[in-house]
């Protein structure tokens, strides 16, 4: 997999990565209503947001196909987001983005990530890649048991 900072060249093409993944992974998780105000536009403006905080950008490609999209805040030492199309789920492409994550964050620091506590599969999958609930909390709603989760990487 090619991975390269988001610019202006591909900007539109992470966006629209962004939002089919985001909508994906959140399927049944928040209301469909909700899920189609995630348009490409609005993910170009998240992103954008994110570049101008100073945080790092990247899109993933794979025989130039565009599969997924992570945001890193090395301040913080924080994997912000990974999203992976979901026609290219259950390829490798995530794990993949996990290791260039950490090989780009601060290995001699706690690398922390959060995640909704009912994304049962991107709990797994942080999981498989050595991530550990450290028990942070922080409650959403409590009439729908939605909290956020913090997990945190301590190397191997």
């Amino acid at each position: 997999m090619k991975i390269e900072s988001i610019n202006q060249s591909n900007i539109e093409i992470a966006s629209i990565v962004f939002s089919e993944s985001w909508k994906y992974s959140h399927k049944g998780i928040v209301s469909e209503e909700f899920c189609l105000k995630f348009t490409p536009g609005r993910q170009k403006n998240v992103l954008q947001q994110h570049i101008f905080k100073g945080h790092h950008c990247f899109i993933g490609f794979h025989n130039k196909k565009a599969v997924g999209v992570l945001i890193l805040d090395y301040d913080t030492n924080e994997l912000i987001s990974i999203y992976i199309s979901p026609d290219s789920l259950h390829k490798g492409y995530g794990s993949q983005l996990i290791s260039f994550a950490l090989d780009k964050l601060d290995s001699e620091r706690e690398i922390n990530l959060i995640v909704m506590n009912v994304n049962k599969n991107a709990r797994k999958f942080y999981e498989k890649n050595g991530f550990q609930f450290c028990g942070k909390t922080k409650i959403l709603s409590r009439e729908k048991n939605l909290s956020e989760l913090t997990y945190s990487y301590r190397g191997l």
